[in-house]
């Protein structure tokens, strides 16, 4: 099986619809579909696969990709799965397994002059770096995670993000 690039777009004047990218174009999505969040509970909830409920949904329409991805056309990409009804059902999260050197400075920030020892961030960090690919049929080690906030601060691509600074 090929992969699949599914996506979500807004229109100030249509709203939202979600398609499939098939080069050079964006096939639509049946109107009733708003959202990914939307596309993936019908699949859940119904009586046949994920594949069988995109087929069953596309539609004959289309829009270029290269207008919606530059921002330059009516349609603009939002951020590739939401939950527009209630962002607060959304959670922005990661791991930090992602990079040696944000670890290395968390361990400086938070670490005593008189200490050496490991801060408590250090040693989740080498636990997933150690376990956290194991071989098949092995189990790892749950990798450190983070929480950044809920849906509300997911932005699409091109979309400009607001940032308020507040002064005491």
């Amino acid at each position: 099986m090929a992969d699949m690039h599914i996506v979500q777009l807004g229109n100030t004047v249509f709203g939202r619809r979600v398609g499939i990218v098939e080069e050079p174009r964006i096939l639509l999505f049946d109107k009733a579909i708003r959202s990914t969040y939307q596309l993936i509970a019908g699949a859940v909830n119904g009586n046949q696969s994920f594949l069988a409920t995109v087929d069953a949904l596309r539609t004959t329409e289309f829009i270029e990709y290269d207008d919606a991805y530059s921002g330059n056309g009516h349609w603009h990409m939002l951020p590739p799965i939401d939950c527009p009804a209630d962002p607060m059902k959304c959670m922005l999260s990661g791991t930090g397994l992602t990079h040696r050197a944000s670890a290395d400075n968390r361990q400086k920030m938070h670490a005593s002059k008189e200490e050496h020892a490991l801060t408590d961030s250090m040693v989740m960090y080498l636990w997933g770096e150690e376990g956290g690919k194991p071989e098949r049929g092995v189990v790892g080690v749950q990798p450190e995670w983070f929480y950044k906030g809920n849906g509300t601060g997911l932005m699409g691509h091109n979309q400009e993000w607001t940032v308020s600074f507040f002064r005491r």
